[in-house]
């Protein structure tokens, strides 16, 4: 659920579970809600895209050794329209790249 959390945030929303719901806050007002259960099976049921994941592979290989880490996210972002996130655990000092977004 953190990383669900994060995600949301990055991209705006202010995420607070009230109770058994989800709710997505944005502008100081509740945008939706969502029953927590729900969002988990949602998590639970989740494909990864094999044929994705293997070109993200390909392109961090080839592009990432030669580019600073910030640098790397705005290359990304711009010539391939992918945009990272990254979610660091409670204890944890390594970043987790938790999603690729296709920005296009």
């Amino acid at each position: 659920m953190a990383q669900y959390k994060a995600l949301g945030e990055a991209s705006g929303y202010i995420m607070r579970l009230k109770g058994e719901k989800m709710e997505f806050i944005k502008y100081g007002k509740v945008q939706g809600t969502e029953d927590k259960a729900v969002l988990e099976e949602r998590m639970k049921a989740y494909k990864k895209d094999q044929k994705r994941i293997k070109q993200l592979r390909a392109i961090f290989h080839k592009y990432k050794p030669a580019m600073e880490h910030e640098a790397f996210q705005k290359f990304l972002q711009e010539k391939f329209g992918v945009e990272l996130s990254f979610h660091v655990g409670e204890g944890k000092r390594k970043r987790m790249a938790t999603r690729y977004r296709s920005c296009q």
